[in-house]
């Protein structure tokens, strides 16, 4: 077996059920070395050989290539070809007895499989397993005058349940690309208490309250997302938080991946996602109010492919044995509306 790497992209496992199989025969004639044993087929990805090529009878490549790739075929005979998918999508460009073209997409990552028989000799055959990478989905910049409306449910250590609905109205800081949401709570949703502030790439630098002096900034921007995104990237944080009325300076670690791709429904429609798990480590918070000073967060979010935006997120808190109510254990928010 040949492996060969597009783009340097690392393989991922081929999935072992194929879904469904197609037989495109070839058409027309032309003879030539159809019944060739040196029967061979060319093989380019967006129009660069790849370093398979040529791929001969008997032989079985393996190649990545990224979603959206048109694969490209040529033989040196009349061919058939038997192509297999499993978790990723194909459109048949064109099939003619010498040259065949495929464009390869997948939102989570996938593959497919390929064999090609020569014409005139049926039992002369070569098999190409394409890994189809993940699609790499981009930031979708944010517009003056966002306005989200959440559903919000925390549960506390008590055991006590609180639904607080809120809203966030986002505002554009200058031509950089930087921005602020304003936060308010839903049943009195023009009277903003919160203001949070976002970097151009959709991290957090800071927040304060607006209706006091309270206001605190991050040592280093935190990530929710990181673009482009996709299934399997990772990444993470670790930040200080500094407020201006207090000398305790706290700390924020944060390891992130994206899980899978899969559909969410939630108030504000059903939206294609990428599932998001963070794990959150706090420090340097008072004994009185944590034993320790530390404590960590599981969090799941789902960040909606055509917004943009997240839709939903769990979220579950992890406290040292002896903490004391009041205390947030488990947050659940939806998106409701989402609009201008």
């Amino acid at each position: 077996m040949r492996t060969s790497m597009w783009m340097n992209a690392c393989p991922r496992p081929m999935f072992a059920a194929m879904a469904a199989t197609w037989i495109l025969a070839a058409c027309g004639g032309g003879g030539g070395s159809g019944g060739d044993a040196s029967f061979k087929v060319a093989l380019s990805v967006d129009g660069v050989a790849d370093a398979s090529n040529p791929m001969s009878v008997g032989e079985t490549t393996t190649i990545t290539a990224p979603s959206g790739a048109t694969l490209t075929f040529e033989s040196n005979g009349d061919a058939v070809w038997t192509l297999a998918a499993t978790s990723s999508d194909y459109d048949v460009r064109t099939d003619s007895a010498r040259s065949k073209s495929i464009v390869v997409t997948s939102n989570g990552g996938g593959g497919l499989s390929l064999v090609f028989a020569n014409a005139a000799i049926p039992s002369q055959t070569l098999t190409l397993n394409v890994v189809v990478e993940p699609k790499h989905f981009e930031r979708v910049a944010m517009t003056e005058g966002e306005v989200a409306d959440w559903a919000n449910t925390v549960v506390l250590l008590s055991g006590g349940t609180l639904d607080s609905p809120y809203r966030r109205r986002s505002a554009l800081i200058g031509s950089d690309g930087h921005y602020r949401q304003d936060s308010a709570v839903a049943w009195n949703p023009d009277e903003f208490t919160y203001r949070y502030l976002f970097d151009a790439d959709d991290r957090q630098t800071g927040y304060q309250d607006l209706t006091s002096a309270h206001a605190c900034t991050y040592s280093s921007p935190l990530a929710d997302v990181t673009y482009p995104l996709y299934v399997g990237k990772t990444w993470s944080v670790t930040a200080q938080k500094t407020c201006n009325d207090t000398p305790d300076v706290r700390g924020t670690a944060t390891v992130s991946v994206v899980e899978a791709f899969e559909p969410v429904t939630v108030g504000a429609g059903t939206h294609d996602t990428l599932r998001i798990r963070t794990e959150t480590t706090y420090s340097g918070l008072p004994d009185s109010d944590v034993p320790g000073g530390t404590f960590t967060e599981s969090e799941t979010c789902w960040w909606a492919v055509d917004l943009g935006r997240q839709v939903k997120c769990e979220a579950t808190m992890h406290y040292p044995a002896g903490t004391q109510d009041p205390k947030i254990v488990s947050q659940s928010r939806s998106l409701v509306a989402f609009g201008h």
